[in-house]
């Protein structure tokens, strides 16, 4: 079975494109956290870095900041 997005109640990211800032909502899927992006989603990493190159995340609420051995974001 499909692992799906989930929305992670109460999650909010602040994420920053080329100077332009947004909040957007928090999903997990299986152990990774992501932040909703248009019609997508894009990966939480450490130091807020994301999987796409020009957007990082400021802040957020909702979960604890734990990384996995590759630095992304996961939930426990």
């Amino acid at each position: 079975m499909a692992q799906l997005f989930t929305p992670i109640i109460d999650g909010i990211v602040i994420l920053q494109r080329n100077g332009v800032f947004s909040q957007a909502d928090l999903y997990r899927r299986g152990e990774g956290v992501y932040a909703k992006q248009g019609s997508g989603f894009i990966r939480l990493r450490n130091n807020g870095e994301t999987s796409v190159n020009n957007v990082r995340w400021l802040e957020l609420e909702g979960v604890s900041l734990i990384y996995d051995e590759l630095g992304r974001m996961i939930t426990k």
